[in-house]
């Protein structure tokens, strides 16, 4: 049986239905940590948390070239570029003459930053991404199916696990992190959307793009590790996390992994004894 065909509109509908009684019974705000947060952005905990992310349509190669450069410096686990400089990134890592002892992973983007192309285009820029030497995709997720009254559980569910899918075949190993959009949604339509991500076969659910409305909070961040966390999935923050407070903020309330512009100048002012401020940007 494939990916797609494990639940009907009736079972879906009934699983969020049973999720969002059980999370609405939980006083999330009165909940103790999730997890340690790091004591420093000195600490190779914290580098290992940031996906640093260049995403602007204006971005050059040189701006993304500086982003990589920075990922190195700081050990962050990857870059988040945008598909046309996956294969130049890869290139620029393979080139380097001393690399690190880890090279942040290449993390890109499908769909992005709308989530309203159909399922062969996810998945075509998918699989291309993989062969450009991508390994972690985060998608879009076509929120419409969620918004709209009644919502479409099969649909948000199936373009989901079709292109998860698709990708599992094409390379066994990669990550794949569903964008939800959480400024979007009602709590309700955050619970659908973390579980239904995660029955998809995503790896991590994601609150933001940061190009629509707000970016991550940690109600909403909390609200999505109950849903995905006893079921062996992870939660990315990402959208105005520009501080070392705020990661840790992300952090104690669920998150496992940081989608951020601002923390190189983050880790340089710690190593310079400075105030830990974030820059501006995603």
């Amino acid at each position: 049986m494939s990916q797609t065909e494990e639940y009907t509109a009736e079972k879906l509908n009934t699983l969020v239905a049973e999720e969002v009684e059980r999370i609405n019974k939980l006083d999330i705000a009165s909940l103790p940590p999730v997890h340690k947060a790091p004591e420093s952005a000195l600490d190779s905990s914290f580098g290992e948390l940031i996906d640093h992310t260049i995403l602007a349509a204006s971005a050059t190669w040189d701006q993304v070239k500086k982003v990589l450069d920075e990922a190195l410096l700081y050990q962050f686990g990857a870059v988040c570029i945008n598909p046309v400089w996956v294969d130049k990134a890869r290139e620029y890592f393979e080139e380097i003459d001393n690399p690190p002892s880890a090279t942040p992973k290449i993390c890109t983007v499908l769909s992005f930053p709308l989530g309203q192309t159909p399922t062969s285009s996810k998945t075509t820029e998918g699989i291309t991404a993989l062969l450009e030497g991508a390994t972690e995709l985060d998608i879009v997720a076509t929120h419409s199916y969620l918004l709209q009254s009644p919502p479409d559980y099969l649909s948000y569910y199936r373009d989901l696990a079709s292109v998860r899918q698709a990708v599992r075949e094409a390379n066994p190993f990669a990550i794949m992190k569903v964008i939800m959009e959480t400024s979007l949604l009602n709590k309700e339509q955050i619970i659908a959307a973390s579980l239904l991500g995660r029955l998809a076969g995503m790896e991590y659910v994601k609150t933001s793009t940061g190009f629509v409305g707000g970016g991550a909070k940690k109600e909403d961040v909390r609200v999505m590790w109950e849903v995905v966390g006893h079921r062996g999935g992870k939660v990315k923050a990402s959208g105005g996390v520009r501080t070392f407070e705020a990661v840790k903020e992300m952090v104690e309330a669920g998150a496992q992994r940081i989608g951020t512009s601002g923390m190189s100048g983050v880790v340089k002012a710690a190593k310079e004894g400075k105030k830990l401020e974030g820059g501006a940007g995603y």
